[in-house]
This record gives structure tokens, C-alpha cells and sequence, in this order.
């Protein structure tokens, strides 16, 4: 299960309730200097070529339901992953895991409250991390939610909200320590986006389609002058892509096709370069069911590109990433059980790739992905069902050599 900007339903079931955190919580630091460089060549000496689980260390009684939504990495040695625990008595509780190079360790997070939940990651530098999620105050409103880790623990950091009506954060990305981004969207205004100075968060006014309600469900910075968010916009029959863009002065809708009279919706989004974007999601099928939707901006205009579906059930993608002309997206089918789903674009065409998540356990779905820097290496996360009423973490990572 996900909290992460689920997947648009006829219902429009797509808000959830989380309660807001406020303890500072902490850990020593992480390592770094001469033993990094040395474990970064254990790390590669374990690391085997392509897809492959790496146990991510769950401390759990074999009732909670857990899941990762999103995951960054800094380099071999250094990674972060974010997603939440849902004890079977109750509430919702955040969930940080890092990665030294060598195995995923569990780090506390703030929380106070009935329910907490973090559904993105945003890794700047050792001492400069950004997670992002939602919560409910004492009114039962539910409120963005901003954690920074410092180098020695996560906190909570004061973020806005659009008055009192529920607001939600999905996604952040960041250009620099003084420049991060966070979108989600409000029951009142719309979508949101929130921007980060290096002193305070605060909001700026989006780009919303008219006679439509959007919501942007993730985010990515290349540059102080191009960022990209995308999501969905619906009304009572439908809903339509929606791709906004900041060019260092304000958001703008661009223009993004969307299927036909059905429900369409955009999850994930990855920058290549300038001209070589990736957007990912899904759309109902008509049938009840619903089909993968990749679209791909060249410079000048998004236009879809044809992708696998999977089954006769549901696929959807909720992540992608890109390095190159290679890129990679993440999701889940459904047939009669939920596997992970992955798809691999190699420069012509998207095909399925499989992988060790798609084939073990009762059930399992893939909900993020992250490059490494330096490396050709990506790593996967989400959850995975060893029986049918439980649920733990997964990690899932690709190791490539240079040849590959």
C-alpha cells in the first residue's frame, strides 16, 4: 500500500489523513572522507550486475504494513529512502532509511500525533536533506509537512498551508541548498508549490487550468530557471495531464495531451536535459481497468509515447528517472495479484524489463526511483508482500558496468 499520490479513481479517493510532528530526533553522523572512498569499493565488490534486492533492514512485528515512496542518492555510499509504517493498531508513522554504502540502516524521525506521513526525498548534500510529506494538526486539518536533515538528525521545518482547508505535499526537488522546491495541492486553491530560500518555505502562485481542479504530484529541478511539475486536473467526468513549468519568474501550463474521455493522471517526472524530459502515470482503459501513460517533451512539445501494459487488469507508473538516453520507470500491475512493474527505455522503444521484485512474495508494487550520482548505478524502492496481509520495504538496485 502507498499513500503517495494514489492513483485518480472515479471516487476521487485521493486525500488521506496524517497528524503533524514536531520532535527533533537524531542520530551521529554519517560516515564520509578516506572510509567512504573504502567502502565505496566494498560496495562495488558486492554489487552485482543488474537488477537485484538488498535487504532494507525493516524492524517490524510481522503485522505492520510498511512501504518506501521515494529514494535519492548523493553516491554509492550515501542514500536516503522515505516512506511510512502502518502498525496494525493504528496511525501512520515515517519511515527514513540510509544507505552507507554497505547495507540500509533505519533512522528516527520526528512524530507526534495519530499519523505521519513522508512521500518524497530530496538529497542536496550530506547535511542537507529535504523530506517531504503530510499531517493532521490538533483540528484534524491536514497540513504539509516539511523534515530537514541537518547531518546529525531530521526536524521538523515550519512549511505553509492555503488557509484552513486541507493542503497536501507530494513531491520536492532542489537545485541548491538556497533553492528547493515542494508541489502538492489544496481542496481550496488548487495546486501548490512551495519554494525554499534557505531560510523559510513559502508559497507561490501556480498556473491552474480553468474550470478544473489540479493537483501536481511530483517535481524535478535542473536548473534555478527550469523546473517541472506535473500531475492532474479533473472535473466531475474526466481529468487531463497537467505539466507546469518555472522559468525563474513564474509557473505556466504547457500544454500535455491526455487520453480521451477517461481519467488521466501524471505521477513521476524526470529531467534528462533541457530538451529531453520524461513524465509518467496512467489512464483508465474505459473498462475498469487502467494502462500505463509515458509522455516525453523534445524541446518544443510533450507528446505521448507508446508504452507496454502489462495485463488485462491494471498498470500504472508512479516513478521515473533518466540518465542519458536511458531511462527507467517504475509502477505496478495487477492481475491476480499486484507484481512490481518495471519498463526500461534504451534510446527506440519501452519494454518491460524483469526483475526480482516482479516474481517473489504474495505481492509487490515499485513506487520510487533514484540515479546515483557518479555512478550508472539506480536504485528502486517500494513495498513487497511476503504473505497476504503484510507488507515490508524493498530496495531494489541495478548495478551496471561501463560496458553496459
Amino acid at each position: 500500500m502507498s499513500l503517495r499520490f494514489p492513483l485518480l479513481t472515479a471516487s476521487l479517493a485521493i486525500f488521506v489523513a496524517m497528524a503533524l510532528a514536531s520532535l527533533v530526533v537524531g542520530t551521529g553522523q554519517h560516515q564520509a572522507g578516506p572510509a567512504a572512498a573504502e567502502t565505496s569499493t566494498r560496495a562495488r565488490e558486492r554489487c552485482a550486475l543488474g537488477w537485484s534486492i538488498v535487504d532494507s533492514a525493516d524492524v517490524a512485528d510481522g503485522t505492520d504494513v510498511m512501504t518506501l515512496t521515494a529514494v535519492d542518492a548523493l553516491s554509492q555510499v550515501s542514500g536516503w529512502a522515505v516512506g511510512n509504517r502502518q502498525p496494525l493498531a493504528g496511525g501512520v508513522y515515517p519511515v527514513a532509511k540510509y544507505w552507507d554504502g554497505i547495507s540500509w540502516e533505519n533512522v528516527p524521525t520526528p512524530f507526534v500525533g495519530y499519523t505521519t506521513a513522508l512521500f518524497d526525498v530530496e538529497a542536496i548534500s550530506a547535511d542537507d536533506v529535504w523530506a517531504v510529506g503530510t499531517a493532521v494538526d490538533s483540528g484534524g486539518t491536514t497540513r504539509t509537512l516539511t523534515m530537514h536533515w541537518n547531518g546529525d538528525a531530521w526536524i521538523i521545518v515550519p512549511s505553509p498551508n492555503t488557509g484552513s482547508e486541507n493542503t497536501f505535499v507530494y513531491s520536492v526537488a532542489g537545485v541548491a541548498s538556497d533553492d528547493v522546491w515542494a508541489v502538492g495541492g489544496s481542496l481550496a486553491t488548487g495546486s501548490v508549490a512551495m519554494h525554499w530560500d534557505g531560510y523559510a518555505w513559502s508559497l507561490v502562485p501556480t498556473a491552474n487550468l480553468p474550470s478544473a481542479h489540479t493537483i501536481l504530484g511530483a517535481v524535478d529541478a535542473r536548473a534555478t530557471d527550469d523546473v517541472w511539475a506535473v500531475g492532474l486536473a479533473w472535473n466531475n467526468a474526466t481529468s487531463l495531464t497537467v505539466i507546469q513549468h518555472w522559468d525563474g519568474t513564474d509557473w505556466k501550463v504547457v500544454p500535455s495531451p491526455s487520453r480521451p474521455n477517461v481519467f488521466n493522471q501524471l505521477s513521476g517526472v524526470a529531467i534528462s536535459s533541457r530538451n529531453d524530459i520524461w513524465a509518467v502515470g496512467g489512464s483508465t482503459d474505459g473498462n475498469g481497468g487502467t494502462v500505463t501513460l509515458i509522455e516525453r517533451w523534445d524541446g518544443k512539445s510533450w507528446q505521448i509515447v507508446p508504452s507496454p501494459t502489462t495485463s488485462a487488469g491494471t498498470s500504472y507508473l508512479r516513478s521515473v528517472t533518466a540518465v542519458g538516453n536511458r531511462a527507467w520507470a517504475v509502477g505496478y500491475r495487477l492481475d491476480q495479484k499486484q507484481r512490481a512493474l518495471m519498463l526500461e527505455w534504451k534510446g527506440h522503444e519501452w519494454t518491460v524489463v524483469e526483475t526480482e521484485s516482479g516474481s517473489v512474495g504474495d505481492h509487490s508494487s515499485l513506487l520510487g526511483l533514484g540515479r546515483v550520482p557518479g555512478s550508472r548505478d539506480i536504485w528502486a524502492v517500494g513495498d513487497i508482500g511476503r504473505t497476504v496481509n503484510t507488507n515490508l520495504t524493498l530496495t531494489e538496485r541495478l548495478c551496471r558496468s561501463s560496458a553496459r
